[in-house]
Formats: structure tokens, sequence, C-alpha cells
């Protein structure tokens, strides 16, 4: 049987070692690429107007490369942007609820509080548990199930379905900061109603 040195079994391995793996940093060369993708994702939705999602994308970006001055760039702006709508009110809470597209709602004698309940767990579903409305009812607690409504829509913005909820409840829903504040209609209607003016009665009217 014809041996081999163990020096000639050695270089052999060696080679194949070379040859079996790429050589230089590919792990490096991945690992950019897919940060280009999040780059361009991110950018992709600060175009459209989804500032949360590019924050969050473009921060990804510069905590792999703090050196992106790109990236940074964007980022100041996105920043900017959300602060401005964080002082102008609930603007930011009311567009990522318009974002999130509900496939079907039927609610048939369903609760205010139910389809309240609706919304939140819904719009966390949907969202993958990255944004969850806080909704407070500012009604008497009895009305959270005195209150019922029945209807049906099919992929609509989740803003509408409240629209819909504050329609049949007679309940005006306020984005503010925090939370979406929703109040009984004769309560709003008391604190705008000019001093010796009647309140005129009208028909229920359909969300646009």
């Amino acid at each position: 049987m014809k041996t081999y040195p163990i020096s000639g079994i050695l270089a052999l391995c060696a080679a194949l070692s070379l040859l079996s793996f790429p050589t230089g940093s590919f792990a490096q060369e991945t690992k950019k690429m897919t940060t280009q993708q999040v780059y361009e994702e991110a950018l992709r939705a600060y175009y459209r107007g989804d500032l949360v999602a590019a924050e969050r994308g473009l921060r990804q970006v510069i905590q792999v490369d703090p050196r992106h001055s790109t990236a940074r760039g964007y980022l100041a702006q996105v920043t900017h942007k959300l602060k401005t709508q964080d002082e102008k009110g609930g603007s930011r809470i009311e567009q990522n609820l318009a974002k999130v597209i509900v496939p079907s709602v039927d609610f048939k004698d369903a609760t205010l509080e139910s389809v309240l309940d609706f919304i939140t767990e819904k719009t966390a579903e949907l969202t993958n548990n990255e944004f969850r409305p806080n909704i407070l009812y500012k009604g008497p607690a009895e009305e959270l199930t005195a209150k019922k409504v029945t209807f049906k829509l099919a992929n609509v913005p989740m803003t509408v379905v409240l629209q819909y909820i504050g329609e049949f409840t007679h309940t005006k829903f306020a984005y503010e900061k925090f939370a979406i504040v929703g109040t009984p209609e004769r309560d709003t209607v008391a604190a705008e109603k000019p001093a010796g003016k009647e309140e005129s009665s009208g028909l229920l009217s359909t969300p646009r």
C-alpha cells in the first residue's frame, strides 16, 4: 500500500480549504449588502410618508455603519418632522392608524367597549405589535356597554372604522399626543354651542 508524507496531506487540506471557502471578508460584504437594503427601504418609507418606519430603518443603518453620513442626514430630517408632528398633537397616531388596512369588519349589535377593544387588538395584530393605540372614553362607563353598532366594511383604513364607530355611537374621537380620546357628542356640542343658540337636529351622515 502506497503511503503519503504527513506534510503532503496537510498541504492538500490547506488547498481544499481555500477552494471550499471564499477568501476575504465575505461576511462583511454580506453585512454591507443587508445594510444597503435596509437603507433603501428606509428611504422608500421616508418618501411615502411613513416616518416611523423610516426612522427605525435609518437607526439600524447607523448602528451598523456610524459613518453613514447620508443616513444621518435623513435621520435628522425624520426626527425633526416627527418632533413637529408631536408638538401639533396626535397627528402621528392618526397617520399610523391610517396605514393599518383592515381586511374585513363585521359588527352586529357590538358594544362600544368591544369595538374599541377590536381597534386596539386588531391594530396590534396587523402591525406585529409595533403599534397598539391607546383609546380612552370620557363618557359614563355604562355607555360603553349601552351603545351598540352594526355595520360591515372591507379593506379600509382603521381610521375609517373609528369614524364609523363615532357616527353610530354619537362619539367624537380626537387624536391627541399619547392617546385617542372619545367624547360623547352632547358634551362637545355643549362646549362648542354659542350662548342663545338652539341645537338643530339632523340625520346621521355617512362617513366619506
